[in-house]
Formats: structure tokens, sequence, C-alpha cells
């Protein structure tokens, strides 16, 4: 029947079954009711009657998006090459985002997700209350993103460098250095300063690690980071960061 192999190909297209049954009828994107004569979108049926399968599918978008970022560039960013990279049709790429400018954004709010989560992780690595624990895990945050950063270094350039001038997509990004400096703004008198020193230091490194024009020795760094947690912001936890 009709409906039957529609929906047995576009099973195929979206959640990566074997390429023999891929190669027909890719471009289906309507399921057809014998009973009634009605058409139905079927990625929206499917992914409904499947727990968890669209957040596992637009993952995998955003996933196949970053890969080609890192891989070859944003410019070579397309919903058709990212639909390609993530195994599904076009069609079920442009129901999870319905635009290009749709998935940039999206692209964008991870980004400003995986900021807060590294700090969030780094920061629990040290004990203290969050106004000594900021400083330190920023550190470590660095150390961690200098060793493997998994590609976000070129992701986030590519954010940065693409998108500064579009207040519109960067706002999850500023947003999160908001959030930031409020921290910074609320630390007592006499650490807040300091704090704003090490931190903007810290953000240096980061960026001249993005740009690749880190030129800094191993052994230089570990003397800055301890520099800066003795001198800037007098925290103890500086033993914490030599390996």
């Amino acid at each position: 029947m009709p409906h039957i192999r529609f929906l047995f190909v576009r099973l195929a297209v979206c959640y990566r079954l074997p390429s023999s049954i891929r190669c027909l009828l890719d471009s289906a994107e309507l399921l057809v009711l014998p009973a009634t004569g009605r058409t139905v979108d079927f990625h929206h049926t499917i992914t409904r009657a499947l727990p968890g399968a669209p957040i596992k599918t637009r993952q995998s978008i955003l996933d196949a998006a970053k890969a080609i970022i890192i891989e070859e560039g944003i410019g070579a960013l397309t919903m058709e090459r990212a639909a390609t990279k993530a195994g599904i049709s076009k069609g079920a790429c442009m129901y999870h985002f319905k635009s290009k400018r749709a998935l940039q954004a999206a692209l964008v709010e991870e980004y400003a997700a995986h900021l807060s989560s590294e700090l969030a992780r780094h920061e629990a690595l040290f004990d203290g209350p969050p106004e000594e624990t900021l400083v330190p895990g920023f550190i470590e945050w660095f150390r961690s993103f200098d060793h493997d950063n998994h590609g976000w270094s070129t992701v986030g350039l590519a954010i940065h460098s693409n998108f500064v001038h579009d207040e519109e997509l960067m706002r999850p990004v500023k947003l999160w250095y908001e959030r930031l400096h409020a921290r910074i703004a609320a630390l007592p008198e006499d650490v807040r300063t300091p704090a704003l020193v090490a931190i903007m230091a810290i953000e240096g490194f980061f960026y001249s690690h993005k740009f690749e024009v880190d030129l800094v020795s191993p052994k230089l760094k570990i003397q800055a980071w301890h520099f800066i947690l003795e001198n800037l912001v007098h925290n103890h936890a500086a033993a914490q960061t030599e390996h």
C-alpha cells in the first residue's frame, strides 16, 4: 500500500535505516491516509510517536552543523549540507529549523549554554563560596580548553567573527557575559577589581588560542596562573592548579 511505502521511506531517511531503504523516495514528506485521502506531515507524526526522537534528531543536526564549521568553515554551512551530514533529508532538517538563520540561532544558543556548563563544571572542582571559586574555575577551564576543546574554539571564533554585528543572534552570548560581569560586580569591594583584572587576563588567553596566536609556553602559563591567584585574588587554591 502507498502509505506503508511512504512510512518506511521516511523512517529510513530520518532515523538512519540501511541505505538500501533510504534510496527510495528520499524526498517524500507527506503521508497519505487512504481511508480519508488526507495528507499529514510525516516527520511531525512519527516524531510525536517516538519518545525522544525529535530531541535526538535536532541535536544530530546541530552536531552536524558544528562539524561542518570545524572542518570547512562557517561559509560551508547550508541546510542541505547539515541535513546530509546528519544523515536525514532536507525536509526533516527544516522540520526542526525552518531556515538557515534558525539553525544559526540554535548554534549560538548552544554555544552560550556550553560556556555556562563549562564554567560551572570547572568551578565545581574547587571548594568555597562563589566569590572564591570564580577565578580558579576560570583558570582551570582554560587549562582544559587549551588541552582539548573538542572544536569549540573554532565554533566560538566563527560565531563571534561572523555575527558580531547581529545583536539578535548574539543575544545569548551577550547575556552570558552580562551574568559573568554581574557576578564580578557583586563581589566584595576589596576583591572586585583584582578579580576583574584576573578574568580579563584569562579571557586574553582564551582569545589568543581561538585566533591561533597563543605562543606562550606551558611553563610560563603555569607561572601566570600562580601569579594571578597569589597576587591578584589572594586565593589559596593556587596549589590545586598545578599538575
